[in-house]
């Protein structure tokens, strides 16, 4: 696991969520996953 302030992937991200892509996107939009910046790349 990366430590805090690293940039993880959107497939890093997915699997230490725990959630499938489309969700994170998702949760990206409403701004539901605080202090990152995500690349939307659907």
């Amino acid at each position: 696991m990366k430590g805090f302030g690293e940039i993880m992937t959107p497939e890093e991200t997915t699997k230490h969520l725990k959630i499938e892509k489309p969700t994170l996107y998702k949760m990206a939009r409403k701004g539901k996953i605080p202090d990152m910046k995500i690349e939307l790349k659907e």
